[in-house]
């Protein structure tokens, strides 16, 4: 809430502070307690906005309104929520949309959430092999683009752990959002879909619907969910998803998208797509209101193999490696030639693993089975275990 907007308060965050400021919050404890107590007695449940800590009391606050605010007010918030700002000021929101057309082309791709707890392990904070996966479709995206200035938005611990994304421009979720830095890229990866905990969320809630003394209905549940004005160009029909979310709960919901798909939307503007052509990917499958999709992937579509369900990240890996190293034998005056201990020593795969790939790879257009001398000194196939393929031109 801006500061023009609020009745002054001390913002205080340990004990120790309370002794250096000119104000007490007596006035707004006592009216707290008297909520609390009286739906302790009644036997019901309440929201806890006064939590007992070490050192002293936490108080969940709604910070109030400067009442000498003019009558009628407009805030120019590109993805305000409506429910949000009624509960904050107390006024009701007549919602103007004004939609500028973006000049970017949008790619969404659609089968993961990328979500922080599935990139990053829960106890050591280290990569997951999702993120491992997710740095392999960005990859992808910047070798089938041939950008000049690619930049990414994704979690800051990610950021920190993969070259690859420090090296490009970027930021990470909830990062200050009026900064230009990123405005002249030609494309922008928005890489994962942020969501607080649900207990963070839940104090949020708190603070914002104040008044509110009802327990939040917090079950996660699936709802069906339109891509925004998508339309597939095969066959000209729509496509949605289930998405998990807090359905249940009016307010709940309001502060989660908040916190997640404002939070791409705002993330995907950050190379300016009003402004200037450019390409936006978002790699989340949560449908966003104000972000038309040009184009919805399928992982096995981006990396351009089939869809061979858990292998299918390791095949793409595999004709990546393949192809990469038959355009370097080429390149060196040798026969453009792959075999099984090649896949094993660059993918850390199993000899089984390999010699299926190289059998695959005979099916793949533009390769065949390299002649090779077998032991008797005539041309043939050489033994399945350490077969030859040949990139055929």
């Amino acid at each position: 809430m801006p500061l023009a907007a609020q009745v002054y308060t001390p913002h205080i965050e340990s004990a120790a502070q309370v002794e250096g400021v000119d104000y007490c919050y007596v006035h707004q404890l006592v009216p707290l307690l008297e909520r609390e107590a009286q739906a302790s007695v009644e036997g019901r449940e309440w929201p806890h906005r006064v939590v007992l800590e070490p050192g002293g009391l936490r108080l969940y606050l709604r910070r109030e309104v400067n009442e000498e605010l003019p009558a009628r007010m407009v805030w120019l918030d590109g993805t305000g929520h409506p429910h949000l700002y009624t509960a904050l000021f107390g006024r009701p929101v007549v919602p103007v949309e004004a939609k500028p057309r973006l000049q970017a082309r949008i790619f969404q791709v659609w089968s993961r959430a990328n979500g922080k707890g599935t990139l990053l392990d829960a106890q050591t904070g280290a990569l997951t092999p999702k993120a491992k996966q997710l740095e392999q479709q960005v990859g992808r995206i910047l070798q089938e683009g041939e950008y000049a200035k690619p930049g990414i938005v994704t979690f800051k611990d990610v950021i920190a752990q993969v070259p690859g994304f420090a090296a490009l421009e970027h930021a990470h979720f909830g990062a200050a959002r009026g900064t230009n830095a990123m405005e002249d890229c030609d494309a922008l990866i928005v890489a994962g879909t942020p969501l607080p905990a649900i207990a963070d969320l839940r104090r949020i809630a708190q603070m914002v619907f104040f008044d509110r003394d009802t327990p939040f209905t917090d079950a996660w549940s699936p709802a069906l969910r339109a891509y925004p004005g998508y339309q597939d160009p095969d066959d000209g029909k729509r496509r949605g998803l289930r998405v998990g979310g807090y359905w249940g709960d009016p307010d709940l919901l309001a502060v989660m998208q908040a916190a997640r798909e404002h939070e791409v939307e705002q993330a995907a503007h950050r190379c300016r797509p009003v402004n200037h052509a450019c390409d936006i990917w978002l790699l989340t499958n949560v449908p966003v209101e104000g972000l038309v999709p040009s184009y919805l992937w399928s992982i096995p579509g981006l990396l351009g193999v089939e869809d061979r369900g858990r292998g299918t990240f390791l095949w793409a890996a595999a004709l990546d490696l393949a192809e990469r190293l038959a355009g370097e034998r080429e390149r060196q005056g040798c026969p453009p030639v792959v075999e099984p201990g090649d896949l094993i020593e660059g993918l850390g795969i199993d000899a089984k693993t390999a010699r299926k790939y190289v059998e695959m790879l005979r099916e793949q257009e533009g390769w065949g089975v390299a002649a090779v001398r077998n032991r008797g000194g005539k041309h043939g196939r050489q033994p399945r275990s350490v077969i030859r393929m040949r990139r055929m031109q």
